[in-house]
């Protein structure tokens, strides 16, 4: 759902208003505030499959402390380094074993990260799974905050946490359904346990 289309929902559920809203209004910044909160809660709300970003390390010698991607949000599960591999995640940061890195000559590491989706309001779509929760959640917001319209409150909150379910229901499927993946790790293939 493109940003502008989610913005005229908002209001359409919000307040039964059907103007168009455009991104000088003050409408149109609050509802985009209020879903980038809403969203970076729905990011950590669960292990989402859609939030699977890949990562690629070389790994030196001397070195055991590596950067990861601003918007890391945690590891999905690898064997290569789930088994017999000692790291820390401290921030941002992977910290390898001295023991690891002696070991292991310009080494190639591949894996899955949950990633952080981009802000709704810097970016051109809404990244959530399903659109129309963000909107009855965003739009839940904006009637709590009216006294006018937070009869409402109650009705929009109810269809976002509906939605919510059903998203987490799917995402669910779909962790348990995916294939084992395959990644190439220098000239090793290592096969990856299900999220």
């Amino acid at each position: 759902m493109l940003i502008n289309e989610f913005v005229n929902k908002v209001y359409l559920l919000a307040t039964g208003d059907t103007e168009a809203y455009n991104p000088n209004d003050e409408e149109y910044q609050k509802a985009l505030m209020i879903a980038d909160i809403e969203q970076d809660t729905w990011a950590r709300e669960e292990k989402w499959q859609s939030s699977i970003k890949e990562f690629e390390l070389l790994i030196s010698q001397d070195i055991r402390d590596y950067d990861l991607e601003d918007n890391f949000l945690g590891l999905c599960p690898t064997p290569m380094l789930d088994k017999g591999v000692d790291y820390q995640i401290i921030g941002n940061k992977i910290r390898f074993s001295q023991n690891f890195v002696k070991s292991n000559d310009q080494r190639l590491i591949k894996f899955d990260y949950y990633a952080l989706p981009e802000k709704v309001s810097t970016s051109q779509e809404i990244a959530v799974d399903n659109p129309d929760y963000l909107v009855f959640a965003v739009a839940a917001e904006i009637c709590r905050t009216d006294s006018y319209m937070s009869y409402q409150y109650g009705n929009l909150v109810g269809k976002a946490q509906e939605l919510m379910r059903q998203m987490k229901n799917q995402n669910r499927r779909q962790s348990s359904s995916v294939p084992r993946k395959i990644r190439r790790v220098c000239n090793v293939d290592v096969r990856l346990n299900n999220v």
